[in-house]
This record gives C-alpha cells, sequence and structure tokens, in this order.
C-alpha cells in the first residue's frame, strides 16, 4: 500500500533504523498503546475514481479492520466498500490511520446554551423518542420542549498564516469540560489529570486487604484509568499527611544529571532539610557532583565526621573568624576534589559573565507550608596575603564574594535568603570571587514549627 507520508516525515518517525517502537520505554510514552488498543483509534476511508478525483470519505467499521500479529493491519476493502454502496466498478481506496486527541468525526445536540443533550438512553429522533423534527425541521426536546441545535463536534479554523504553514483553531459554541479540556491540552506537552474531590472521583488506596492507611495499591475511579502516556509522570498527593518517606538515593558517580537527587525526608519525627544545585545555564561547571552526595554522607549530622579524609582547616583556632571553634564544620577551609567532589565553575573577571548558579531545596511536600532560611558563608583564599610563615591566607566571605539575586532578599543581611512556601524553596546566587569556598547553610520550618538545619562546608568551588 502506497504512503502519503514524505521521506522527511519517514526519516523523523524512524527510531535508528527500527520500526518498531517500545511502548514500555518511558521516552515513548506519550505514543500511548499501539494502534487498536486504544479505545480513540480510528480508520478513515478515502474513496476515488481512477483518475485519482475523490468522491467521497468516510470512517470505517471497527469490524472491517484488525491488527495482525505482525503489527500491520488487515482491512477487509471489499467489505468497506460495499457498505458504503460500491457493489461494482474500480476504485483508488486510501486510508489513514488515526487517534482522536480532541473533538470527534459524530455530530452531537446542544441546548440554546451550549451544553450538551446526552440522555442515558440515548438520541431517539423516532415516533415517541426523546428527539421531535418539527415541519422546518428544527429539533426540541420532547419532555421539555426546548430547542436543541445540530454541532460538529470539531474545533473551527479561525484564521491561517500569510505562509498558510500555520493555523489557529476554535472551539465552537459547545459548553462541555471534556470538549474545552482537550482542546486546551492539545497545546501542552504534559497533561495534568486531577481528581475533582466529589466522592465518584476521588483516587485513593485500595483497602480490600488491609487496612486503608498501609495499602500500596492506589486507585482512580471507575470511568477512569491509568494510562500508558502517564509512564515517567508524577504523582501528587496534596495535603497529605507523611508518615514515612524513603528516599531514592542519587549515585555517588553523579556529577552533572540534576534530575536526580535526594529528597528532604519526614520520617516519624524527623524532618531533615537537603538541596542541590538546580540550574547551571549561567556557569560553567568545571567538575564535582551537583547533588553534593559525598558532602551530604560526611556532614549530615553538623558535626565533623570522625574520618577527616578529603577534609581540610587550614587555618590555625586564633585566624579564625568571630566566635568559630576550630572543631566545628564552621572552620573548614577546603574538600578533596577526589574524595568528596565539591561542584567547582569557573571564575570570570567579567562581572556579567561571573558564574550563577540555581540552589534548590529538595521538598517532597511543595504544596505545605514551609519557611526556609539560606545563610551563606565560607572562606576566600587571599594570595596577596600569602607569606612565608602562614602559606596560603583564608579571609571569610562577604557580600564582595557573593551575591543574592532573588528579586525579595533582604539587601540588610546580604548572605541571607529567607522566604515562605514555593518562594523559598529556590535561591539564585552570583559567585564573584575566585578561588572561594562557600558554605551553604539551609534551615527549614514547617506548619508544626518542626525545624531542622543542613549545613555544607566549602560545598561550592570557584576556580583561580
Amino acid at each position: 500500500m502506497a504512503s502519503t507520508l514524505s521521506e522527511k516525515d519517514k526519516e523523523l518517525l524512524q527510531i535508528r533504523g527500527s520500526k518498531t517502537f517500545d511502548f514500555t520505554d518511558p521516552k515513548f510514552s506519550y505514543l500511548g498503546q499501539r494502534f487498536s488498543e486504544d479505545s480513540r483509534d480510528f480508520v478513515e476511508v478515502y474513496i476515488y475514481d481512477t483518475n485519482e478525483n475523490f468522491i467521497e470519505s468516510s470512517v470505517v467499521d471497527s469490524v472491517d479492520y484488525e491488527l495482525d500479529t505482525d503489527d500491520t493491519v488487515k482491512l477487509k476493502t471489499g467489505t468497506i466498500l460495499r457498505k458504503l454502496g460500491y457493489d461494482r466498478g474500480r476504485y483508488v481506496v486510501k486510508y489513514k490511520f488515526l487517534r482522536k486527541l480532541a473533538g470527534d468525526y459524530q455530530n452531537v445536540l446542544v441546548y440554546a446554551d451550549g451544553t450538551i443533550f446526552n440522555p442515558p438512553e440515548g438520541v431517539d429522533p423516532n415516533e415517541n423518542g426523546n428527539v421531535v423534527i418539527d415541519p422546518n425541521g428544527e429539533m426540541f426536546e420532547r419532555t421539555t420542549h426546548k430547542q436543541l441545535f445540530l454541532r460538529e463536534y470539531k474545533y473551527f479554523i479561525h484564521k491561517i498564516s500569510p505562509s498558510r504553514k500555520e493555523i489557529r483553531l476554535a472551539t465552537q459554541e459547545i459548553h462541555n469540560e471534556r470538549y474545552l479540556q482537550d482542546f486546551f491540552y492539545l497545546q501542552k506537552q504534559k497533561k495534568r489529570v486531577a481528581s475533582t474531590g466529589d466522592t465518584t472521583s476521588i483516587i485513593k488506596f485500595n483497602s480490600n486487604n488491609s487496612k486503608e492507611g498501609e495499602s500500596l495499591i492506589m486507585e482512580l475511579p471507575p470511568e477512569q484509568t491509568f494510562l500508558p502516556q502517564m509512564v515517567g509522570g508524577e504523582i501528587r498527593l496534596n495535603g497529605a499527611f507523611l508518615h514515612s518517606y524513603i528516599a531514592n538515593q542519587a549515585s555517588t558517580e553523579n556529577t552533572g544529571n540534576i534530575e536526580t537527587r535526594l529528597e528532604e525526608i519526614e520520617s516519624g519525627d524527623e524532618f531533615q532539610a537537603n538541596f542541590y544545585i538546580s540550574n547551571i545555564q549561567a556557569a560553567e561547571h568545571k567538575r564535582g557532583d551537583l547533588h553534593f552526595v559525598k558532602i551530604l554522607e560526611t556532614f549530615k549530622d553538623g558535626k565533623l565526621p570522625t574520618d577527616m579524609t578529603g577534609v581540610y582547616r587550614n587555618l590555625s583556632q586564633n585566624k579564625l573568624p568571630g566566635n568559630v571553634s576550630y572543631e566545628s564544620i564552621s572552620a573548614i577551609t577546603n574538600l578533596g576534589d577526589d574524595f568528596l567532589k565539591p561542584p567547582a565553575f569557573q571564575y570570570r573577571s567579567d562581572f556579567d559573565k561571573k558564574p550563577v548558579i540555581v540552589l534548590k531545596s529538595n521538598s517532597i511536600k511543595p504544596d505545605t507550608a514551609t519557611t526556609y532560611h539560606w545563610i551563606f558563608g565560607g572562606y576566600d583564599k587571599d594570595d596577596s596575603a600569602r607569606n612565608h610563615y602562614y602559606g596560603t591566607a583564608w579571609k571569610a566571605v562577604t557580600n564582595q564574594d557573593l551575591d543574592i539575586l532573588n528579586t525579595d532578599a533582604d539587601p540588610n543581611t546580604p548572605l541571607e535568603f529567607k522566604a515562605d512556601n514555593e518562594a523559598g524553596r529556590t535561591v539564585r546566587i552570583r559567585l564573584r570571587s575566585k578561588d572561594c569556598h562557600y558554605h551553604v547553610k539551609l534551615r527549614i520550618t514547617n506548619q508544626n514549627n518542626q525545624e531542622n538545619t543542613l549545613h555544607l562546608p566549602a560545598c561550592i568551588e570557584t576556580t583561580s
């Protein structure tokens, strides 16, 4: 059978030379199921005379085609033509294999306000049926005598671009949630499927064989289902009470995959903060782990580790700023690149090119009220103060070494940023000095006044 696809289209549809899609692969989950396995699939037939003049088109009955074992579609062309009244003659027949994403080829009846007339028994225009057609062809609902209007359950072309390569679609006067939502999601790469919250559409946990609070089986209401397109997506339970949470551990070898990360953990009475570098588009990442995995393992308790491998304190007690104790992690000036893998960014002398990064708290409950308090510090290696007795000198980081770029940052506390909820989850900083080793401290407080602080010393570096 000849194909109407161009060579370019065929090339785009190939997967590295293979003609078979793996529908279990999240990479291709947006395709859904194989053709004929989705209830929205249908075949359209186009009939032409022998000179390729179009005669008519129609939707093929589902009983007149089937998917063969080798993933080819078998069509009963003779039966299809006879059903359309073509008992003899020669015709050119073409097929299109389609999946409805929005709208339908069937028409609907609507009231004057645009709501669809959809009785449980179906539309019946026959004698004593629920639809009355008067001599002028106007239609009315039999019991209420409300006028009905025939509408195509489609979207009309509102405008065509001058290049004739783009069109703008618009909805008709059909006030139906499914009709409008399908149109909205045509332009979206992700689709949000939500429970409306009423008793017939609540997503719940199956409690057939256990207490509902102990069940690990999630159910959608009968009229909904988990679709193949949901593979690789996410499920959010807004306002849920978390009794315990086991985080997926990021690979210790991971140095660049920002999507793999640890999470904030709330388990029983424990409430543990955590963060990672979520955006490095305005910085040149030279080395190190953007998730601080090894550093977190070493300093998550807020104390100096028993094993100090890869941990350096280049200052003596009397050289530390303020009241910093030599036995605290605040005294750490540097971390070993090979062992603890602190992320390092290329220093630039041009102010407009200085590295800018975004730190993000890994909250597993983004919709829960939380206060985020970010505090920055650390040490700047000052080569100008190098001398014979003390070697490299280190000075405390100041606002000359780091800028907080959030629009709602308080200029009176230039090394701190504090905000509630989503506004506080991320902090954007500019690294202004070379050979700097920045400390990051995150203190989180939830709506129950539980508080936890994570302090990672010298966890971000700039190169010389």
